[in-house]
């Protein structure tokens, strides 16, 4: 059986200095649990990467910030012990700047067995970049799951591909966005609060 993961970068791979989703924190003030409900579909998107480099002053702290940020080698551990072929999937921009850092933070990690990384192509969200890597993926592998610790982004993608399997890790910003969630709608979707758990 051929099985494959894909496997969030900032905050799961990489670790985060503030362990906070700002973007899902809003959504959910402003629309509550339907924050979640979202319908979504996989766009046509290019890969090719973009031709510009870091262009402007708040990317470029941006990246400063990131660059600064430890891989989880506990967690490419874990990772490690899976027979699957690993692909990153991340909201990270798709340029040259971004690309090598984050192969290198993955070398960093030391996790094994990785394919491609996905990144997000200029004027597509993060959600929608990781729906399409999901769906270029579901012809070539029996199994998939995908690893994040964005509750927004499991849930939504959790609904719309049913038969891939959502690993969501939860840190104390995750716990707040899960309150009232109802479970029987996400039978795809494990949570995780340690390491061990993966």
């Amino acid at each position: 059986m051929k099985e494959a993961d894909l496997v969030d970068v900032d905050g799961f791979l990489v670790k985060r200095q503030i362990p906070v989703q700002a973007g899902a924190i809003w959504a959910l003030m402003i629309k509550g649990l339907a924050a979640y409900d979202r319908q979504i579909t996989v766009p046509e998107i290019s890969r090719v990467v973009g031709p510009s480099g870091i262009r402007s002053l708040r990317e470029a702290l941006s990246f400063h910030l990131h660059s600064l940020r430890k891989s989880n080698v506990d967690v490419a551990r874990r990772l490690n012990l899976r027979n699957t072929f690993k692909f990153g999937n991340t909201g990270r921009p798709n340029k040259h700047p971004w690309i090598e850092l984050t192969w290198s933070q993955l070398e960093a990690s030391s996790l094994m067995n990785v394919a491609d990384i996905f990144l997000t192509p200029e004027n597509c969200s993060t959600i929608l970049s990781k729906a399409k890597a999901i769906a270029s993926l579901q012809g070539d592998y029996d199994n998939l799951t995908h690893f994040d610790d964005d509750p927004r982004t499991v849930l939504i993608l959790a609904k719309h591909f049913p038969t891939v399997q959502f690993v969501l890790f939860e840190d104390w910003s995750a716990k707040y966005l899960l309150k009232g969630v109802d479970w029987e709608q996400y039978k795809n979707v494990r949570r995780v609060e340690q390491v061990e758990e993966i």
